[in-house]
């Protein structure tokens, strides 16, 4: 399924309720081993989108960096994979409305991603209305993605990790701050970026964040390797937290970037310790 150019968040968010996104029958056949692999890669769709988008808007501003483009390229291969294997999944047969919506929303988003690096290519800067879409596209596939590990859990019975939940919560709360400030600090789309409708703002997410940390602190606290890696992301934290939320020309892209992804892979390493 491709969309219309003039597609809008509020189109895509319809989108999601009129393709059975939320209707599908709940399922007592996926067991919860099943639901807790699906929710894994779910997560990992979510992560891996933002930082798709965030790769290109950092692409945006300097046309020429051909790691930037690689990362995009690499990126969006890997959101591919997960995205199209996900249904060969076991339990995915008990979720197949969800993530045959989901399929289709990244095909949207696949094909808006395409076309904006193709103009920045090419004509050295982008068309505004669609990395508006790229930009809707992205927050409903995560959207999508948060539903159907909803859903997984509901139909399973999957009980809450509230440790893994935290992390995996923080790493998006991040990358949502992240792909912020890369639209902010890209010139030719710093207007595009507004978040979605009920979307935290920055400060908000900047404290939600802030709180997960303590909490995660606390419940790792007895767990060296665990305590020394939330220990490294504080450091990095304090160090871009105020740059994330107080956004001025003068602040440096690069290490907030740079920051932000070294945090990201001490969150992914906390996840690989439950």
């Amino acid at each position: 399924m491709i969309f219309s150019g003039s597609l809008t968040r509020r189109t895509l968010s319809t989108l999601m309720l009129t393709t059975g996104l939320l209707v599908s029958q709940a399922s007592t056949a996926i067991t919860p081993d099943e639901a807790k692999n699906l929710v894994n890669t779910l997560s990992k769709i979510q992560s891996v989108s933002y930082q798709t988008v965030n790769a290109y808007y950092q692409f945006s501003n300097n046309p020429g960096d051909k790691e930037l483009h690689m990362m995009i390229k690499s990126s969006s291969e890997e959101l591919k994979n997960m995205v199209q294997t996900l249904s060969e999944q076991p339990g995915a047969a008990d979720m197949a409305g969800e993530i045959s919506t989901l399929q289709a929303i990244w095909e949207d988003y696949s094909k808006l991603l395409k076309t904006n690096v193709s103009d920045i290519i090419k004509q050295g800067y982008p068309d505004i209305r669609l990395v508006t879409e790229l930009d809707a596209a992205n927050l409903t596939q995560v959207k999508g993605a948060r539903i159907a590990i909803e859903q997984a859990r509901e139909y399973s019975k999957l009980q809450p990790d509230v440790v893994l939940d935290a992390i995996r919560e923080s790493r998006i709360l991040l990358l949502s701050m992240m792909t912020r400030y890369s639209a902010r600090s890209a010139s030719t789309v710093s207007q595009v970026f507004q978040g979605g409708d009920g979307e935290l703002s920055v400060e908000e997410q900047s404290a939600k964040f802030a709180a997960n940390l303590d909490m995660l602190s606390k419940e790792l606290v007895s767990q060296p390797e665990a305590a020394k890696a939330l220990d490294a992301i504080r450091s990095k934290w304090n160090f871009i937290n105020s740059s994330l939320v107080n956004f001025t020309e003068n602040n440096v892209p690069f290490v907030v970037n740079l920051y932000s992804l070294k945090m990201v892979n001490l969150l992914d390493e906390l996840e690989g310790m439950r």
